[in-house]
This record gives C-alpha cells, sequence and structure tokens, in this order.
C-alpha cells in the first residue's frame, strides 16, 4: 500500500509503521477506526492473511485494554505515541492512550471514533461472524452513540464523558453539554447517518443461515437459499429480553437456520422453538445459537435474563478502583443530580444488597427504563483538602434512581450556543457559569465485612 512507503511517520497517522507491523491500536482514535475498517474490506477483497493477523492483534489490544465501558474509544484530549521517542514531542490529538488509561472527567470520547469502531466492527463480523463484535457493536450502539444525541434529536456531544462534576479547576476545549450546532461538522451528520442505517446491522445472511446482531422490533424481506419469506421480530429490547421470531408472506417454502446471538453479558435464558424450550447457560455468553425454523409454521421465542449487574474495572484503571458500574441487559447505567437527595453525587455509594427495580420514568416526553433502589451516603463529609485525615462517622441510606446512560443530559437547561473544535482566536467556550447536573457511572462501593 501506499502509506507504507511514508518516511518518517507518525502513530498520529498510524504510519509509523508498515501496517502488517501494527500491534496495537495507537493515535487518533477517527483515524485508527476507519483505517482499520478499510483495512478489513481490503482483507475481504485480498485474503491477505497478514492483514487479518494484524487486525486480529490490534482488535484485541482496543477491545481487552482501551475501550470505555460505554463503548467510546480514544481516551485522551492528547496523547504521547506509546511506540515513538518521547523528546520528539510526537504528540497526538484525540488519542488512544496506554493500555488501562481511560480517564472518566476528562474521557475524550469522540462521537466519529465510536461511530468508526462501528464500522469496524461490522467488517470484522462479515470477514468471521463471532458474537464479540455484534457485541462491541451493540455496545456502542445502545450506549456511547446514543448518548451522544438528546432525546429530542436536536443537541450533539462532540465528546462523550463518563463523569461530570458541579465545577472543574481547569477548563476544556469543549463544552460539558450538548450543543445544538457544531462547527466541526463531522459528528452529527455520521451519527444520524448511522442511525437511520442501523437496520443494517440487524441481520446478516449467508446461504440458508439468518446471522441476528442488533436485537429490536422489525420486519425484514429474506431470500435464502431455501426460503423466502418476511421475518419477524417481537421485542422490547433492550429493555426486556424476551424476542419473537416467526416468519410470514412465504414465497418460498423451506426450512432456515437462525444463528441466534447469546450476548456476553447472559448468564441465564431459554431458546423456545415449535413448543421445545432450550436453557442457556453462561458458557455460552458471547456465541452463537444456531436453530431450524420452518417460515409460516414455526415460532421462537428467545429469553434473555436481564437482572441488574455491578461491573467492575481491571485495577489498572486507577480512576475506577474499588468503583463499580450498574448495568441491565447491554445498557450501561449512570445517575444524575436529580435522580438523588445529595449535595454531590461525589456522596453517594453503591449498596451491594439493594434490590433495583426496572420503572418507567417519562424524559422529556419520552419513556426510559430506569432503576430505582436504595444507595448509601457517608454521614461525615469529606473536605476539599488535596490530602485528609480519613475519618468514618458510619453510613446512611438514600433512595436513587438509576438512567440509561443514553438518556442523560436531556432534564437541564438546554445550550443553544455554538462550540468550536480549536477555540479559535483562543477562546475556550466553557464558561464558568454554565449550569448542569452532575452525572457519574462508576461510583464508589460500599464493601461491609461480613
Amino acid at each position: 500500500m501506499a502509506r507504507d512507503s511514508v518516511k518518517n511517520g507518525l502513530d498520529d497517522n498510524q504510519d509509523r509503521l508498515p501496517l502488517k507491523s501494527h500491534k496495537k491500536i495507537v493515535g487518533h482514535a477517527v483515524r485508527s477506526t476507519y483505517l482499520y475498517a478499510g483495512v478489513a474490506d481490503l482483507y475481504a477483497e485480498e485474503g491477505d492473511r497478514e492483514y487479518l493477523e494484524m487486525l486480529h492483534r490490534v482488535w484485541r489490544n482496543m477491545a481487552d485494554k482501551k475501550i470505555y465501558i460505554t463503548g467510546g474509544v480514544g481516551a485522551l484530549y492528547n496523547g504521547a505515541s506509546p511506540y515513538g521517542y518521547f523528546f520528539k514531542h510526537d504528540l497526538i490529538h484525540q488519542a488512544f492512550g496506554y493500555e488501562y488509561q481511560l480517564p472518566n472527567v476528562t474521557a475524550y470520547n469522540e462521537t466519529c471514533a465510536s461511530l468508526g469502531l462501528v464500522f469496524w466492527a461490522y467488517r470484522m463480523f462479515l470477514i468471521e461472524p463471532k458474537a464479540e463484535y455484534m457485541d462491541v457493536l451493540e455496545r456502542a450502539m445502545l450506549n456511547v452513540n446514543l448518548a451522544a444525541v438528546s432525546l429530542d434529536g436536536e443537541y450533539f456531544f462532540y465528546e462523550n464523558v463518563l463523569r461530570r462534576t458541579k465545577k472543574l479547576d481547569y477548563r476544556l476545549i469543549w463544552r460539558l453539554r450538548r450543543a445544538k450546532y457544531i462547527l466541526s461538522y463531522c459528528c452529527p451528520p455520521n451519527l444520524a447517518r448511522t442511525i437511520s442505517q442501523s437496520s443494517e446491522y440487524a441481520y446478516t445472511v449467508s446461504g440458508d443461515r439468518v446471522y441476528f446482531g442488533l436485537y429490536g422490533s422489525s420486519k425484514a424481506k429474506l431470500a435464502l437459499s431455501d426460503s423466502a419469506f418476511t421475518l419477524v421480530q417481537e421485542t422490547d429490547y433492550p429493555y426486556d429480553g424476551r424476542i419473537v421470531i416467526f416468519g410470514k408472506d412465504v414465497t418460498k417454502e423451506g426450512v432456515c437456520r437462525l444463528m441466534i446471538r447469546v450476548p456476553g453479558w447472559v448468564e441465564s435464558g431459554s431458546i423456545e422453538v415449535a413448543g421445545k424450550k432450550t436453557l442457556l447457560s453462561k458458557e455460552q455468553a458471547g456465541s452463537y445459537v444456531e436453530v431450524e425454523m420452518t417460515p409460516g409454521k414455526d415460532r421462537v421465542v428467545v429469553d434473555f435474563a436481564m437482572p441488574v449487574r455491578y461491573t467492575t474495572a481491571h485495577p489498572l484503571v486507577e480512576e475506577c478502583v474499588n468503583q463499580a458500574a450498574v448495568e441491565r441487559g447491554p445498557l450501561v447505567y449512570c445517575i444524575e443530580t436529580p435522580d438523588a437527595d445529595v449535595a454531590t453525587l461525589d456522596d453517594l455509594w453503591l449498596d451491594l444488597h439493594t434490590d433495583w427495580k426496572p420503572v418507567d420514568y417519562d424524559m422529556e416526553g419520552r419513556t426510559v427504563k430506569a432503576l430505582e433502589g436504595q444507595m448509601l451516603t457517608p454521614v461525615k463529609k469529606r473536605g476539599d483538602g488535596l490530602y485528609q485525615k480519613l475519618e468514618y462517622a458510619g453510613m446512611k441510606p438514600v433512595r436513587a434512581r438509576m438512567i440509561p446512560y443514553f438518556a442523560w443530559d436531556n432534564r437541564s437547561v438546554k445550550d443553544d450556543g455554538t462550540y468550536d473544535v480549536y477555540a479559535i482566536e483562543g477562546k475556550l467556550d466553557t464558561p464558568d457559569d454554565m449550569e448542569y447536573d452532575e452525572m457519574r457511572i462508576w461510583l464508589p462501593v460500599a464493601y461491609f465485612a461480613q
């Protein structure tokens, strides 16, 4: 390839090393994800195994050590090259950092990077239909990508943080609110296009097999090698794990094979075909289960159990040590200022004994599935000192609500302003007096001795 002839390249453009020598995902996050999506297409056309081996190496580095729980990628505003020589000032903008370098307050996660991840994951799936690729695609689509646009579809994030505090002692280039117009034109139209085309990720057909990707109520006209019909999916997913599948309007009779994706978060469930139920085990999570269906005759009922679960991070993700995130099904949950009666969300701790109750909650005229339960808050509050004596006087309960991460930043005053990518003329347009709710995904855990 022409890029392999570049002299004195930089990790910012992923051209320091020839493509086939790449071992880690580095550099500008949007350029990275788009590059590897393109390489996946190249492999699909030419079949050069060295490219596939490289894609596997880079994917593993990203999926195992450099992706946020929300599916966001590109953690840093600016990063140094892990390959380069430090004193050459090989700085990278909108960057993948070192392994496990995943800050929350200053998380960059440009929207276009998570969209590029979707394009890359989909192409990897077309090369080799593994459930992991669709799991990553789903995580990004249902969490960070939906969070990048407001519920009314009019306001957008360029970056996607995992924690927002009331006051920062420094100013960021980007505002901490969605804006109605962004002078960097890439993210809003790219996001709108990807959401409008999300049906492309619902099914993939190969011979007489139908692979399930994104779950959701839908109808699709399919022409397989042995049958032709309209495939119908009825479900309230991602809020409910029950999915009913059947075929109608059959124009070519025959048996088709459904490849049911069992998401990686599933611990129990079942698949029922023509009244015969098969139980799912935790060992089947993150894989495809094949079932046969005769369109127009059989109904397939998939039921994934969706208990609320707590997720912890690798101990080298320093900002998340001794903290946990709350998930249910494919959705990551967060908490905002209106969701608990505390002075600051920094005073909230997760109570692992809480029985979270899923409830319908109205936000901006939309109904989302919130979680209601109990958290804990310290009786003795922390001070503002950089370091201070640890004083513990016990905990007291406080009622709390958690909402899907994709629905955050929809209850505060809207920001009608425009913001620019590079703070033209040196103006950092994050006003000191801007008001907004706090938000957190990761929360400290109240561990008690048994």
